[in-house]
């Protein structure tokens, strides 16, 4: 009894989290100032004040910092996050992928992030997508911010 229950509600529970999403491909390079969201709730921006096309969920940090050396910086700190593996690195858009699996399910997200130079200085554009679900409970949202926090240090913030 307890063996079925438990196997109904697992049943369920990947009906609702794995309903198709549309695997996000980490293969093609996207500017992602021109990044379309899809409307679903498994996703997370973060980019600077008016410089994305999509609504941003969190406004990304503009720093005194070059270009390159804001990118090659996100490179050495977000390849050492658990369950993190590189995908790719665009050198022209400044861009790397990464995809972080969940801890327990193993679920697969793909996370960009691309720096770049603004009036003001520079700043990285940090795009989170589950690759499958409608829904993710916040996890990108509280990744992206995770993440940025991680990047910048407070006296690099203007």
């Amino acid at each position: 009894m307890v063996a079925a229950l438990a196997a109904l509600v697992l049943s369920v529970l990947a009906v609702i989290i794995l309903a198709p999403g549309g695997a996000a491909s980490a293969e093609a390079p996207i500017d992602l100032r021109t990044v379309a969201r899809t409307g679903a709730w498994n996703d997370a921006l973060a980019c600077p004040p008016a410089t994305c096309r999509a609504a941003s969920d969190i406004a990304s940090p503009v720093v005194a910092v070059p270009v390159d050396a804001l990118i090659e910086r996100a490179l050495e700190v977000l390849v050492l996050q658990p369950r993190v593996d590189l995908i790719s690195v665009d050198r022209a858009l400044r861009q790397i992928v990464f995809v972080q699996r969940s801890a327990v399910l193993g679920f697969p997200d793909t996370i960009r992030v691309q720096a770049i130079e603004i009036a003001a200085g520079s700043a990285v554009i940090v795009y989170s997508r589950s690759n499958y679900g409608y829904w993710d409970i916040g996890v990108n949202r509280a990744r992206v911010a995770r993440w940025l926090d991680l990047i910048f240090a407070e006296r690099d913030r203007r």
